[in-house]
């Protein structure tokens, strides 16, 4: 499958205008400056933000399904003990094992995850993911197995009633989501609301930037849900 090496390809290619730039040079100096590679500690920091986790004061595991180039895997903490990658392409898993990241090269929608064990992980990360699942069952009892109790999963994926058919731009995408649908789907497998806001990649870096409430920007045109969901069941 190339499905990341033309993604990657992508990436590389976007041009950014001098704003974009300049924020992103901030945030790349400002994480840095934190003991971090680069900006892209924010979207774990984020997660950490909206679960009101303290790394400072308590260890973790966590485990990402469909995780790509890794964004969301490159924030460093001692009291992070184990981190988890999965995805049905290995394009990054020489770079991820190079990093101390464990990746299975699975497709969990039809695949048990046996190489993590029950009640095991305590944030789960679905970045962009949930709209490609086909058997949503399988894959949400899975993901329920290898959680603590309490444990938090964190979910993004496109708005379909913000960004209507050009949801099928990509031809992976199989489900889309509304709010209602995602919070019906979440709540049916025994999960508490945490919180559900509107972002997307442009205003979480304004968040960030501005130091805001996670949010803040969503007046700008935000096309993204991303929520976090507790554990109860």
């Amino acid at each position: 499958m190339d499905y990341l090496k033309e993604y990657n390809e992508k990436q590389s290619s976007n041009n950014r205008n001098f704003i974009k730039q300049f924020i992103l040079d901030h945030l790349n100096r400002r994480w840095k400056s934190k003991g971090q590679d680069s900006l892209k500690a924010v979207y774990f920091n984020r997660v950490l933000k909206a679960t009101e986790i303290n790394i400072e004061t308590t260890e973790i595991s966590i485990l990402e399904v469909g995780g790509g180039n890794g964004d969301f895997m490159r924030y460093f903490h001692p009291n992070i003990k184990r981190k988890v990658m999965i995805d049905i392409d290995p394009f990054y898993q020489e770079e991820f094992k190079s990093m101390g990241i464990e990746f299975y090269c699975k497709d969990i929608s039809k695949e048990k995850l046996n190489q993590v064990n029950d009640s095991c992980i305590d944030i789960i990360m679905l970045n962009h993911l949930i709209e490609h699942i086909g058997d949503i069952f399988f894959f949400m009892n899975e993901i329920k197995r290898v959680m603590k109790s309490n444990g938090m999963i964190y979910i993004r994926t496109p708005d379909i009633k913000k960004v209507k058919y050009s949801f099928y731009d990509d031809f992976t995408h199989i489900r889309p989501f509304s709010k209602n649908g995602l919070k019906h789907m979440m709540t049916t497998f025994g999960f508490k609301e945490i919180v559900t806001i509107s972002s997307d990649n442009s205003t979480l870096k304004l968040e960030e930037y501005f130091n805001t409430k996670l949010g803040f920007f969503a007046f700008l045109g935000a096309k993204e849900i991303e929520t976090i969901w507790k554990k109860e069941q």
